[in-house]
């Protein structure tokens, strides 16, 4: 191989033994944040960046939600708040074709920070603010 490829080799390998897999978020504390509300999300898809509307309702723990996109609208149900953190499944529609992503994230004040998570999509990072 040429120097570059194994300079650049060397760079990215770890030593499996070194891996491990990040164990879930403790979802059982009380909720610390207030999600009801509009938000004014981006999403990062492979480097195109996505405008969401998205509309949350909170009861206590839980919360559900609506999403509207150019791509697609959605529906975001199972959702939970526990502490500052955030849980849910979002389904979307999109350009016709029916998605599930895993939505994690935590809430700070008025902002939301996390990722969409599915399988065929991998995973994308979104940040949001609540809309005034």
């Amino acid at each position: 191989m040429t120097p570059e490829v194994q300079k650049r080799l060397s760079e990215i390998t770890v030593d499996p033994k070194t891996v491990s897999v990040a164990k879930p978020g403790d979802m059982s504390a009380a909720p610390g944040a207030d999600v009801s509300g509009k938000w004014a999300m981006v999403a990062n898809a492979n480097g195109q960046q996505i405008d969401i509307s998205v509309e949350l309702k909170q009861s206590g723990s839980t919360f559900t939600g609506t999403t509207w996109s150019q791509v697609g609208n959605g529906s975001i149900d199972g959702g939970k708040v526990s502490g500052k953190m955030i849980s849910g499944i979002l389904h979307a529609d999109i350009q016709g074709q029916p998605v599930d992503f895993t939505m994690e994230g935590t809430v700070d004040g008025e902002k939301i920070t996390g990722s969409f998570s599915n399988p065929a999509f991998g995973q994308i990072p979104f940040s949001a603010a609540r809309s005034k």
